[in-house]
């Protein structure tokens, strides 16, 4: 469930994010998007493994909240995950955080 601060949408993503579960965050995202939720944190603090196609919704989740006007940022990588975020560019183009009250504030 996502919980509403001030200044984001925050999601969390728990144990894996790949091609079984990367459709339905995908729609729930742009779902809050479209309802008018631009500033979006993925709380990765409980991911446990990320594959290419949970990639692909980080990163096209970003552009469509980026053309809204807003944007994501995310939360609590670590260990397997961390290091595919690290080693596919993306942590460079995507704000990333140590906690999600740092993602938060960051907006």
């Amino acid at each position: 469930m996502a919980a509403t601060t001030p200044s984001a949408v925050v999601v969390p993503v728990n144990d894996n994010l790949d091609a079984v579960s990367s459709p339905g965050l995908e729609r729930r995202l742009n779902g809050l998007v479209e309802e008018g939720s631009t500033r979006l944190v993925l709380d990765l603090t409980n991911l446990r493994y990320l594959a290419s196609a949970g990639l692909r919704t980080i990163i096209a989740a970003h552009r469509f909240a980026g053309m809204a006007g807003g944007g994501l940022h995310l939360a609590g990588l670590a260990g397997f995950a961390q290091t595919v975020v690290e080693q596919s560019g993306i942590a460079g183009r995507i704000p990333t955080f140590a906690t999600v009250d740092e993602a938060t504030a960051a907006f």
